[in-house]
């Protein structure tokens, strides 16, 4: 009898163990599938504006389930100025920079939610200071018509500024170049022979490289000198002359 009756506890034993090892893997699988798969943030750039830009925000995301995602933006309350973003549920948007902006850092926090979690990732605009270059800084006064044109070398190591109503028209043009610094140091041009009325600095260039600075008058009939272009190292001139030769124009070389 003993061996009779063994048979069913063996097989009973081994039909548990079995039973026992196939719901845990089922627990397992069902597991796996009910985890969910958080949105991931794509790169941000941080970017430098100055005051009368459009900041742009922008980011992107995706998702590993394929679940909707839906997009914030937050501006951080401690920001030098107050902004207003103009749609911070859009995953590209962008605020405009005025000209009363603080300069400094200013954060903000994309925040991305599938529903289930939100991933978040923070970018900083930095807003740099708008620099206002005046008359009385040539050591000018009066209207002068100050910046009537200007130019800038490709470098950004000189500019031009005219004033062509300056001592009584005869005109005059300030120039700036950087120095060791990094700052501007700036000098007022104008011929000792220059007459009442010629206006010089209505028109000016500089060269690339921005050892070259070209200014013109057009107080004569031809308006020679209404456009001006010059090359990058200074050795070609070009010189328009709209109103010569009955208004037909032309253009000098040298």
């Amino acid at each position: 009898m003993k061996l009779f009756l063994s048979k069913p506890i063996v097989s009973v034993l081994i039909l548990s163990a079995v039973s026992c090892g196939g719901g845990g893997s089922s627990s397992q699988a069902s597991s796996n599938e009910d985890r969910n798969n958080a949105p991931e943030i794509g790169v941000i750039e941080d970017a430098t504006v100055t005051p009368f830009d459009y900041a742009i925000l922008s980011g992107s995301a995706t998702d590993g389930d394929g679940d909707i995602l839906s997009y914030n933006w937050e501006a951080d309350p401690s920001n030098p100025s107050e902004v207003n973003i103009d749609n911070a549920s859009g995953a590209v948007t962008g605020f405009f920079i005025a000209p009363d902006y603080i300069p400094g850092d200013y954060r903000f926090k994309l925040s991305v939610s599938d529903g289930k979690e939100i991933s978040e990732k923070d970018v900083v605009i930095t807003v740099k200071k708008f620099i206002e270059t005046t008359a009385a800084d040539g050591g000018l006064s009066g209207s002068v018509l100050f910046g009537s044109d200007v130019a800038l070398s490709k470098n950004a190591e000189t500019y031009a500024i005219g004033a062509e109503n300056s001592n009584s028209s005869k005109g005059a043009v300030i120039a700036g170049r950087k120095n060791s610094s990094g700052i501007y140091e700036t000098l007022t041009l104008c011929p000792s022979d220059a007459l009442s009325g010629n206006k010089i600095g209505t028109m000016v260039a500089v060269s690339g490289d921005g050892k070259t600075i070209l200014a013109s008058s057009i107080a004569c009939n031809s308006y020679f000198g209404k456009r001006l272009s010059i090359s990058q190292d200074g050795g070609t001139l070009l010189i328009g002359t709209a109103y010569k030769n009955s208004n037909a124009g032309s253009v000098f070389t040298f």
